[in-house]
């Protein structure tokens, strides 16, 4: 038992010195870092509260932010042509910072250019239907005017200013006939001139198509070339493709004089004044001979289909109309 007693104080002697010989090169080197000793930082308060505070200083890494910021966008996607500041510059509100390379967009506005000409080429050709529809309209209610007179001067004796007004009526339609052949004939006449423009538009149109397929067609058909590349260089050569569409048609337009539905407009109203005209001959044919018992009945069914034919042309109109707002609309977009 005694044994173990000295064992153990052994033990606790050798832990005692070894914690002694840890702690005197702490107690050394702490006042070597402030920089004087022991003693003199008790003399200098000064030196000890720096030490202090030195001690309790706490080090750490940060950034700095901008108090406010903005996420500039440009509201269509291009390629920067130019920029108008640097980083640090001072800017104005309103002010213009980059501006973007503006070749898509000239494409992107002729393409529109030459879809407008088409529309407003649909729309043109609407409203000459619906002239022509307003045309037979007109005329399919002066027939039913003039089947109902035709209809009153059988059943009725006639008299002589019945003759008089019926001759009247043959005269005016037959200055009807010429008048519409007038008309017609100013339609189907061609402007020199403007057809002179168009041909040289065309030809302006297929030189710059040429040039742009030289410069446009390899990049198009180079494969190692971006994807981006290869679309601006297919839309210019698109773009030009559709410019001499665009010519050859305003060239075709000014060779024909006027659209196909104006000159059948044309030539409806000339026939129509035609027919205007040997009714009123027919009806004071009536008047003159004298009417027959047979010939209401003739009259009344000239009448009804008269009428008839009114109700088909103003349907026609209508469908007319209707073709116009719908080529408006699709202008207006």
């Amino acid at each position: 038992m005694k044994k173990w007693w000295i064992v153990g104080l052994g033990m606790l002697l050798l832990l005692a010195g070894g914690m002694l010989v840890l702690a005197k090169p702490w107690q050394t080197a702490a006042p070597e870092a402030a920089g004087a000793s022991p003693a003199a930082q008790e003399d200098d308060p000064a030196a000890e509260a720096e030490a202090v505070a030195r001690a309790a200083a706490v080090f750490a890494e940060g950034r700095l932010v901008p108090l406010r910021s903005a996420n500039l966008a440009f509201e269509s996607s291009g390629r920067v042509e130019e920029l108008l500041v640097t980083e640090g510059d001072e800017v104005a509100a309103g002010a213009p910072l980059m501006r973007l390379e503006t070749r898509d967009a000239e494409i992107a506005v002729r393409q529109a250019q030459a879809g407008l000409a088409l529309v407003q080429a649909n729309l043109e050709a609407a409203q000459a239907r619906l002239l022509s529809a307003q045309e037979g309209q007109r005329v399919a209610e002066l027939a039913v005017q003039a089947a109902e007179a035709a209809l009153a001067v059988v059943t009725a004796a006639p008299r002589d200013e019945a003759i008089a007004a019926a001759e009247g009526a043959v005269a005016e339609a037959s200055a009807g006939v010429s008048q519409a052949a007038g008309q017609r004939d100013a339609t189907l006449e061609t402007d020199s001139a403007a057809i002179a423009a168009a041909q040289a538009q065309l030809e302006a149109a297929e030189a710059t198509l040429f040039a742009v397929r030289i410069a446009n067609e390899p990049i198009i058909q180079d494969e190692e070339k971006p994807a981006a590349e290869r679309e601006l260089a297919q839309l210019r050569l698109n773009a030009a493709e559709a410019e001499v569409a665009a010519a050859q048609a305003e060239l075709n337009r000014a060779r024909a004089g006027s659209t196909e539905a104006e000159q059948r407009a044309a030539a409806n109203a000339v026939t129509t004044a035609a027919a205007l005209r040997d009714a009123a001959r027919a009806q004071l044919a009536l008047l003159e001979a004298g009417a027959r018992p047979e010939e209401a009945g003739v009259a009344q069914k000239q009448v009804e289909q008269t009428a008839s034919a009114a109700a088909e042309a103003a349907a026609t109109m209508s469908l007319a109309e209707t073709a116009v707002r719908q080529a408006e609309a699709d202008a207006s977009v």
